[in-house]
């Protein structure tokens, strides 16, 4: 059982004839509620500090787990950002190497067309050069055979 100062106030002693000194025992009392009021008071006040430092505490676990929240989504937001612009990049270049096939195989259909083409007109120029010499050779022939009528005609 704790005492109080209201105990040691109300607290009354049977006297003795030998007994002690009434003035000394009431004095000493005395100080003891004083010292036991001041120790109540600090006591009170020490209590009072620790629960509003539980509530701090609280209130820093209250923010801390919810710092923690943030920074797990901050987290899982990066990951996917990072995920997201990873596929991208293989899309890009994925599309990029479909693209250059597409080109490459495109100028290798329109090499083999002009190949083609050149080989045509090469054919194409010999047989002209060929029609053009036997036209040329024909008209000189005639030309050579009218030059005879006309010498001979004149001739005779």
């Amino acid at each position: 059982m704790a005492i109080t100062v209201d105990d040691i106030q109300k607290k009354q002693f049977s006297t003795r004839s030998r007994g002690y000194d009434k003035f000394e025992v009431d004095t000493f009392l005395e100080d003891i509620m004083m010292q036991m009021e001041q120790t109540e008071t600090e006591l009170d006040e020490l209590r009072s500090k620790c629960s509003s430092l539980y509530e701090t505490i609280n209130v820093y676990k209250q923010t801390e787990d919810s710092m923690k929240e943030v920074l797990l989504i901050a987290k899982e937001k990066k990951d996917d950002i990072i995920d997201k612009a990873n596929e991208e990049a293989e899309k890009i270049v994925a599309d990029a190497k479909a693209k250059a096939d597409e080109m490459l195989n495109g100028m290798d259909v329109q090499i083999e067309m002009l190949k083609k083409q050149t080989e045509d007109m090469k054919a194409q120029y010999a047989d002209f050069k060929t029609k053009f010499e036997e036209l040329l050779k024909s008209q000189l022939d005639a030309m050579d055979r009218f030059g005879k009528e006309a010498v001979q005609e004149a001739a005779e």
